[in-house]
């Protein structure tokens, strides 16, 4: 497996990037649901609303390099190619992905900023991004809440979109059985290899 994508299969930091951003989105979700566990005021409350900010960061952080990955390494094709409709309606969604793990974080800091409060990220403190407005920080507030809830049903239609990338890779990578790839004109070796449907094409 190489570092960077090929025009047939991802690279391992792509991977790595992948499992590592989805981890750190559970557990941003994860920190803001057990926070209504603890009591106002309490330290344990403080503590989950913190992580929340901080993971969500490190989300907006991590999402720039995944952008730049996408632009200096090539996508793999998908085999089949889907339909037209399809692949538009599944680059909307992962745009509005990439658009929500920039766009929340940087929503919390300026909730934060406008709330007065300190900004921490690992034992540092953030500077404020806007000056203190109570009412603004509310609006922000919610308008977080609203894309944060619909997030939920985004990436779980991400996750469909991504286990069906994965059957298709698999699919691809199945060998053919030695008399379809007889029928089909297919060398011993490229049938062991598996090429999917498109292996199964006659030679031109």
């Amino acid at each position: 497996m190489t570092l960077t994508n090929t025009r047939d299969r991802y690279g391992s930091l792509s991977i790595a990037l992948h499992w590592l951003m989805l981890i750190l989105l559970a557990a941003v979700y994860a920190c803001i649901e057990l926070r209504g566990m603890f009591p106002k005021d309490s330290a344990e409350r403080a503590l989950m609303k913190d992580l929340h900010f901080m993971l969500g960061l490190s989300v907006f952080v991590l999402v720039w390099l995944r952008l730049l990955l996408r632009v200096i390494s090539p996508t793999p094709r998908i085999e089949p190619n889907p339909p037209a409709w399809q692949r538009g309606l599944a680059t909307l969604m992962h745009w509005a992905l990439y658009a929500m793990m920039i766009g929340l974080p940087v929503a919390g800091w300026l909730i934060l900023s406008a709330s007065d409060k300190p900004i921490p990220f690992y034992g540092f403190n953030l500077p404020a991004l806007i000056a203190p407005d109570p009412d603004l920080g509310k609006q922000i507030k919610g308008w977080h809440e609203l894309i944060a809830s619909l997030g939920y049903w985004l990436i779980g239609l991400q996750g469909r979109r991504c286990a069906g990338k994965s059957a298709a890779c698999r699919a691809r990578r199945r060998p053919v059985p030695p008399a379809r790839a007889r029928r089909a004109g297919l060398s011993p070796c490229t049938a062991a290899q598996g090429e999917g449907p498109t292996a199964l094409r006659s030679p031109q």
